[in-house]
């Protein structure tokens, strides 16, 4: 599930400043303000250290969004990429492994990048609906889910960053 880093301590004092505060600040950049409006993902892990700070309970979100992340990607997205990629074995253990290269250095602290992977992935299968039934809806959820991933934090951006990549036909099926 991911060892401590220097950031894990950082945001975990972020959300234990709520008790003498009432908000969940940046206690050491910006002498406790509130990240506003980047704060939701820091308001989730105020409440979540209320019940219990150990590393192993703390590790739990970030879990819960990498099987999310990993589910999406496996299930939904790389199956979109042809019969070849479905039918062989070798690419569903590439993509596994590689995601695993990425998500244990990345994604299994406590920072915010596991809500930006997980919108920008399921941001992207919405893309890719929309555009495959030409209906709207797919386009809606996918920018909720990229709405929550940029009020994560700023680097959120790479979510909504799909619909730049995906212009084209989505001027066609917005026309």
């Amino acid at each position: 599930v991911g060892s401590l880093t220097v950031d894990d301590g950082y945001i975990l004092t972020m959300a234990r400043t709520v008790e003498s505060s009432g908000f969940v600040g940046n206690y050491y950049r910006w002498f406790n303000v509130p990240e506003a409006p980047f704060g939701w993902f820091y308001e989730l892990y105020a409440a979540w250290v209320q019940v219990n700070d150990s590393v192993l309970w703390l590790r739990v979100p970030p879990l819960i969004m990498g099987i999310a992340s990993w589910l999406v990607l496996s299930r939904l997205l790389l199956p979109r990429l042809g019969p070849a990629v479905r039918r062989s074995p070798a690419a569903g253990w590439a993509s596994a492994a590689l995601f695993m290269c990425f998500w244990l250095p990345f994604g299994s602290g406590l920072r915010p990048e596991p809500v930006v992977v997980l919108g920008t992935l399921l941001t992207t299968y919405a893309l890719e609906r929309a555009l495959a039934t030409r209906r709207l809806l797919p386009l809606a959820l996918g920018l909720v889910a990229a709405a929550f991933a940029v009020a994560a934090t700023p680097t959120g951006l790479i979510a909504a960053a799909v619909y730049l990549a995906g212009g084209r036909p989505l001027a066609r099926l917005l026309r």
